[in-house]
């Protein structure tokens, strides 16, 4: 039996003491009124246990995701740009690819991007998605977040907000992009709808 499934049925127990302490059985149509049938009886039990253990593993894939993408994203400023640059120069008076290539945040293991622009005067980050087993096979998300500069101190700050940024963004849209990494790799060419919705 797995850990989170161990714990599941530790908490089920906690559960049960508290309903035991107050004389509270949970009604079940698969009761037989025997008085050693527990607080928490027949499928409502398991179902609980299967949604507990579910909670569980789904908060440690997370906490997983955060801690990878914290230790082994590659962070890089662009195109010779300072952190000084960044957050005192003119943005909007630098041509197009350096104003929009400011810094770039990579996560292999999980095939995606983010990389810092101005856009219309504002800071933002645009994420990418990449193939799976080829990350140089990118497909260029349009969706992109506003990043507050004045809040940051140091280039040690942007990458961290960048990183938590891109693990929150991988998180909330994990099954889109694990299925479209996988698509990258499938096919040589992907045709883009100018329409197609984003998640």
């Amino acid at each position: 039996m797995d850990e989170h499934r161990k714990l599941a049925i530790r908490i089920i127990d906690k559960f049960e003491e508290l309903l035991n302490k107050y004389n509270i059985k949970l009604p079940s149509d698969e009761r037989e009124g025997n008085d050693e049938e527990s607080s928490i009886y027949g499928k409502d039990y398991f179902e609980l246990e299967d949604e507990i253990t579910d909670v569980l593993d789904k908060y440690a894939a997370t906490k997983n995701v955060k801690s990878i993408i914290y230790e082994e994203a590659i962070f890089r400023l662009c195109n010779g740009h300072t952190f000084e640059e960044i957050k005192e120069g003119n943005m909007a008076e630098l041509d197009y690819n350096k104003a929009h290539d400011l810094a770039l945040l990579e996560d292999e293991r999980h095939s995606v991007s983010a990389y810092l622009g101005v856009y219309d005067g504002d800071f933002d980050l645009t994420y990418s998605i990449h193939g799976k087993n080829d990350f140089n096979r990118v497909y260029d998300n349009s969706d992109a977040e506003h990043i507050d500069m004045n809040i940051i101190k140091s280039v040690g700050e942007l990458e961290k907000v960048m990183k938590v940024k891109l693990a929150e963004y991988f998180i909330e849209n994990r099954e889109y992009i694990e299925d479209y990494s996988r698509k990258l790799d499938e096919l040589n060419i992907i045709e883009i709808e100018e329409d197609e919705e984003e998640p």
